[in-house]
């Protein structure tokens, strides 16, 4: 039962997301509660959502104890990236026995790295972090991957978004320069 409650709760957040995309919400309102949502049904202590762009990932939003200290970092190397690069979720049940580089070393020894992909085409991951080691339990993974996966449409809808609003900007200037 624990189980199927965890996966009801993914499901809810996941409808919760889309909802707001869907809705034509601001793109940065869309993934700020994609990663509230996903900290508050994983029970981590930290989400982010890290956006692929000019060779490496930056954090656009970060939900959780300390998240303004993330938000705008860049990965180029590490649990995030290693999830894109390898197209799989990165599991690291603890940081400290790792020799991989993260921007997260400070105070975070678990972690969960899911790609955001579409189609082949890479638009970030996905990082839920544990203040404390754990061991992953394989229905859990499934469902939080389930979300990832299932989430990324909610991204690329936000990416429009993004792009409708910074066309608008566009016309606006053009239209007030013909003025």
């Amino acid at each position: 039962i624990e189980m199927a409650s965890l996966r009801e709760a993914w499901l809810r957040a996941l409808a919760e997301v889309t909802e707001s995309a869907l809705s034509g919400q601001q793109s940065e309102r869309v993934l700020d509660l994609l990663a509230e949502r996903a900290k508050e049904v994983s029970g981590s202590d930290l989400a982010v959502v890290a956006l692929a762009g000019n060779g490496a990932l930056r954090i656009q939003h970060a939900f959780g104890e300390n998240a303004d200290a993330y938000e705008g970092a860049t990965a180029s190397s590490g649990p995030l990236t290693l999830a894109i690069e390898t197209a799989r979720s990165t599991i690291i049940e603890d940081l400290e026995g790792t020799d991989l580089p993260s921007v997260f070393r400070g105070g975070y020894r678990a972690m969960l790295a899911m790609p955001l992909l579409s189609q082949g085409r890479t638009l970030g991951t996905l990082g839920l972090l544990w203040e404390e080691p754990r061991t992953f339990v394989s229905e859990e993974l499934q469902a939080a991957e389930d979300f990832a996966d299932s989430a990324t449409l909610a991204v690329l809808i936000a990416e429009g978004q993004r792009e409708r609003e910074r066309l608008a900007v566009l016309e606006d200037r053009d239209r007030i320069a013909r003025d």
